[in-house]
C-alpha cells in the first residue's frame, strides 16, 4: 500500500488479525478507520497520518508505541484513546484545535512539540508520565488540570502559555528547562 493516500469511512473495520499497518503517503483518513481491528497493531512509524485535517476519532486500544510526525495538524480530532501508549515521538499531536480531554493512562515519555498548540484542552491525564521534552503542552491556552505525579524532568518552553492553569503538583520533578510554566498567568500553586 506505498501509494495509498486516502482511506473512507470505516475503512479497514474488524480486520482482526491486522498486524502492521504501512502507506507512507497516507494523508487522509475518515472516522472509524480500523475499528475493531487494531486490537494486535502495536506501533505506527513515522509520519503516519501525518497531514489530516479531518479525522474525528483515533482509537487504538492496543498501540504502545506512536513514532515521531503522528497527527501533527488534525484540526477536527475530537477523541483521541490510546491507553496503552507508553512513547509518543517527536512533533506528535499538534494542533488539535477541538481535543478537550488527553487521557493517557500508559503513557511513560513524550518527545519535543508533542501536545503542542493543543488550544481547546481542558484536562491531561499522563498519571506515569516522567519525562516531557520541549514544547509539551506549549500554547494550550484553555487547560485547568493536569495529572503528572511521576514527571521527573521537563524541557524547555513546557507549559508555556497554560493560561488558566492554577495548580500544578510534580511532586517527582527534579529538573526543569528555560521558560518552564512561563505566562501561566492563574498559577496560584507550584
Amino acid at each position: 500500500m506505498v501509494y495509498l493516500e486516502k482511506i473512507g469511512i470505516s475503512s479497514m473495520c474488524n480486520c482482526f488479525n491486522l498486524l502492521v499497518f504501512n502507506a507512507p503517503k497516507l494523508t487522509q483518513v475518515e472516522d472509524n478507520f480500523l475499528q475493531n481491528s487494531s486490537v494486535r497493531v502495536k506501533e505506527v512509524g513515522p509520519y503516519f497520518l501525518s497531514d489530516n485535517r479531518t479525522l474525528g476519532v483515533f482509537k487504538a486500544d492496543c498501540l504502545e508505541v506512536i513514532n515521531n510526525d503522528f497527527l501533527p495538524d488534525a484540526s477536527m480530532l475530537m477523541t483521541l484513546n490510546i491507553p496503552l501508549v507508553r512513547t509518543i515521538g517527536d512533533n506528535s499531536l499538534i494542533s488539535l484545535l477541538l481535543l478537550k480531554m488527553f487521557d493517557a493512562p500508559s503513557l511513560e515519555r513524550v518527545g519535543r512539540n508533542c501536545l503542542r498548540d493543543v488550544l481547546s484542552v481542558v484536562r491531561i491525564n499522563t498519571p506515569k508520565l516522567e519525562e516531557a521534552n520541549d514544547s509539551f503542552l506549549k500554547n494550550c491556552f484553555d487547560l485547568t488540570e493536569i495529572n503528572i505525579p511521576k514527571l521527573k524532568r521537563g524541557g524547555d518552553s513546557c507549559l508555556v502559555y497554560a493560561n488558566k492553569l492554577k495548580r500544578f503538583d510534580a511532586p517527582s520533578l527534579k529538573h526543569v528547562g528555560n521558560q518552564f510554566l512561563e505566562n501561566a498567568y492563574e498559577l496560584e500553586d507550584f
